[in-house]
């Protein structure tokens, strides 16, 4: 089929409706939930912009909360979202997220320079996920047992390591400016790197599934088209 014929088969095919459109974002793995987040967003910001005393939606104060918060939060879904489309779980990410934030904190307080605490700990974090993988993968169990232990495990890692004590994280001024970014009022430098840490830990489950016999785990499935 040469190119002109290709342009003339997809122009001689009938405009989906928009009620065609939206069947099809919704018949996507994450089409309603797409959704759902953008109705709520459209619906956040109109009351936002009608009631700015009453819901502060829009407010500088709560944007940088925002700022603040979600960059953890999402750098740890991005691992754990890799994880769960090969199929897999991991509960374990809490604990490594804490497990990392400590070591780095803790190297950094013992005159390790920041930027060689950093890689330690994100190569700590994806040892553990490793790990995880190779336990799941090797004697056939589930990643839900497997990170569920490892949980309590790294929990407990915490505890015997550093007690209940809080750890000063104060690296060098330039790694504080490098990754504090308080000009876009973003998290914390220590936040951020354990959060990439934790993440990488569910990368590598994710990987080693992808990449072993588990057949239905790691199998892309089609989309259909939106147009």
């Amino acid at each position: 089929m040469t190119v002109t014929e290709m342009t003339d088969h997809r122009a001689a095919r009938p405009e989906r409706t928009a009620a065609q459109r939206l069947h099809a974002l919704l018949t996507m793995p994450a089409g309603a939930i797409l959704l759902v987040f953008v109705v709520v967003q459209i619906g956040c910001i109109a009351a936002g912009l009608l009631f700015a005393d009453d819901f502060r939606y829009l407010s500088p104060q709560n944007m940088g909360i925002m700022m603040r918060s979600v960059p953890v939060l999402r750098c740890s879904a991005l691992g754990a979202g890799v994880l769960m489309i090969s199929g897999e779980f991991d509960l374990s990410i809490g604990s490594v997220y804490t497990f990392t934030a400590i070591v780095m904190a803790m190297l950094v307080g013992n005159g390790v320079d920041a930027f060689l605490a950093a890689p330690a700990g994100l190569l700590i974090g994806a040892a553990i996920g490793l790990l995880n993988g190779a336990l799941t993968l090797r004697f056939n169990l589930p990643s839900f047992i497997v990170t569920l232990g490892g949980l309590l495990f790294w929990r407990g890692a915490v505890l015997l390591l550093n007690g209940a004590v809080q750890v000063r994280f104060d690296p060098n001024p330039v790694f504080n400016a490098l990754f504090q970014a308080r000009c876009s009022a973003s998290m914390p430098p220590s936040s951020g790197l354990s959060a990439y840490a934790s993440s990488s830990g569910p990368c590598c489950i994710g990987i080693v599934s992808a990449t072993t016999s588990l057949p239905p785990a790691a199998i892309a499935r089609p989309l259909p088209p939106l147009a």
